[in-house]
């Protein structure tokens, strides 16, 4: 039984529906194919942009963090400078007013063996 393919009325055979079913299926797979493979292409793109974009933005951010790392290190350094400098004048200050202070103890006994020797020599006498 031939039919025109074109004659809708025509009854046609379960094998004839088999194949054209098949058919169908065929084509619609190939389609289902070709568009999942063209979505995963898109989406691999638009990741791979995705990524590109996120290492460009993270290295940027890396860049200026170890930017200002290097800044504070600097700062740390000078505040350190600065705080042994202080520490060495407020050290020297306590030094020398500390020596002013033994000074002024040692000169009142500055003629103590003058004293104590003439001591001596009047006890002996």
């Amino acid at each position: 039984m031939t039919n025109d393919v074109t004659d809708m009325s025509s009854p046609v055979t379960r094998s004839e529906l088999r194949d054209e079913l098949a058919q169908l299926e065929h084509r619609m797979e190939r389609t289902f194919d070709d568009k999942l493979d063209r979505l995963e292409r898109t989406f691999d793109d638009k990741l791979d942009r995705l990524e590109r974009k996120f290492d460009n933005n993270l290295g940027l951010w890396g860049g200026a963090l170890a930017a200002q790392i290097s800044e504070l290190a600097a700062q740390m350094r000078e505040s350190e400078k600065r705080m042994l400098n202080e520490l060495a004048r407020h050290s020297q200050a306590g030094f020398e007013s500390m020596t002013t202070r033994i000074s002024a103890v040692d000169e009142k006994y500055n003629d103590l063996p003058a004293r104590v020797a003439r001591l001596e020599i009047d006890a002996l006498k």
